[in-house]
């Protein structure tokens, strides 16, 4: 039976009851000829409530099939599409992201910072969801000695404000100074600042934007970026980053708790 028929079936039973339940006394033959109406107009139901509830197992079955094969999907529709995959225990390395399950929910990180968390259960939609991301990510104007400016602004300006620790600077703490330094070099901003003319710039970009400038080299225009690996104190309160993998299988980490600016040797 159609949802539509549904719908009629209970229109024709309402048509047939209210206003017999309005008058009815236990003796009206009328009463009892609505009544018969209104029962008549609603055996059909029982077919539905049948159908409907062996829809739901067909479907509830189909959900835990996906559910079940979603990883092995996507690792193998990611292999195929030539990507470098890794699983590790609970979660996976998918190119740059670490890919964590819960249930119907995907978490994915880029490194150490989550980027976006969603529902599916089909492998190959979720492929599709991280191809998506991946453009995203590289969609963002990425210039490297733009991107060394506004590192180099953001230490200066956390020094200026007594944020360093003799002239290094925690890497958690530089990055809203990163936010703001990156819209002091966009002229348009500048001009016209105004929440509409300021552009979002994530805390998992950040990373990813990192990762791609000491892939190429830490050096640019004379000057050397340097990092320090974090002690474990750091490491315990959170004021670390780990840079993701751009090999794509999640070796090569960085994990970074302060950074500062040298002149190159």
């Amino acid at each position: 039976m159609t949802l539509s028929a549904v719908i009629g079936a209970l229109d024709r039973a309402k048509k047939a009851l209210v206003p017999t339940m309005k008058t009815m006394t236990p003796n009206q033959a009328m009463s009892l000829a609505a009544l018969d109406k209104a029962i008549t107009a609603l055996r059909p139901l029982s077919k539905i409530f049948s159908d409907l509830e062996q829809h739901r197992i067909e479907l509830d079955r189909e959900h835990q099939a996906k559910l079940a094969n979603r990883r092995e999907d996507l690792l193998r529709t990611a292999r195929d599409a030539q990507w470098s995959v890794r699983r590790v225990g609970a979660y996976d390395f998918v190119g740059c992201f670490q890919v964590n399950y819960s249930n119907d929910r995907v978490t994915l990180r880029i490194g150490s910072e989550e980027l976006t968390s969603f529902d599916e259960v089909d492998g190959k939609e979720l492929f599709a969801r991280l191809l998506d991301e991946r453009g995203k990510l590289d969609e963002s104007l990425f210039v490297r000695s733009d991107f060394f400016r506004s590192i180099k602004g953001a230490i200066d300006l956390a020094r200026s404000q007594n944020r360093d620790r003799d002239g290094k600077v925690p890497i958690r703490l530089l990055y809203p100074f990163v936010v703001l330094t990156r819209h002091s070099l966009d002229d348009l901003f500048i001009k016209r600042p105004l929440q509409k003319f300021f552009t979002e710039y994530s805390m998992a970009q950040f990373v990813y934007d990192l990762a791609r400038f000491g892939k190429v080299s830490w050096k640019e225009g004379g000057y050397r970026l340097r990092t320090r690996t974090p002690n474990s104190q750091d490491i315990n309160l959170g004021r670390t980053v780990t840079l993701p993998s751009l090999v794509g299988d999640g070796s090569g980490t960085q994990q970074i708790g302060v950074i500062w600016i040298e002149r190159a040797e």
